[in-house]
Formats: structure tokens, C-alpha cells, sequence
């Protein structure tokens, strides 16, 4: 695996577009179909990380038309 800066385009909770740069250094494979991100890092950034998964989008307030990832 390798590791790499990484960005990543998504939006805020009101739906505001913008890039997330992700602090320090992801891990990429060209063969996986994600990359992996520093969560510790991103928590010590100042971002808030909730992991939730698709179906739990309405619990959420997010409608997985607009949410679909």
C-alpha cells in the first residue's frame, strides 16, 4: 500500500460543496475501491467523525437521494 496526500470533494451538513483536505497521510491501493483515511488525525484537525452507514441516513436528517454515499 501506499501512502498519499489525499482531498476529498464532499459537502457540509447544509449542503455547502468544499474540499476536504485530510491531514497527514492516507493509505491507497490502486486495486481497493477506497482509500484509507487517519481518523485520529482528523479528529486532532477539529473535525467531527460520526461513522454511520447509507441506511441510517434518515435517522440522520439525510435523504439518501440527495446522500446517496
Amino acid at each position: 500500500m501506499t501512502g498519499i496526500l489525499m482531498g476529498a470533494e464532499t459537502q457540509d451538513s447544509h449542503g455547502k460543496p468544499f474540499v476536504l483536505v485530510v491531514p497527514d497521510v492516507s493509505v491507497y491501493h490502486p486495486a481497493m475501491s477506497d482509500s484509507l483515511i487517519p481518523v485520529g488525525r482528523l479528529i486532532e484537525a477539529g473535525f467531527s467523525v460520526n461513522h454511520r452507514i447509507p441506511s441510517q441516513a434518515n435517522e440522520d436528517g439525510f435523504s439518501l437521494k440527495a446522500v446517496p454515499l
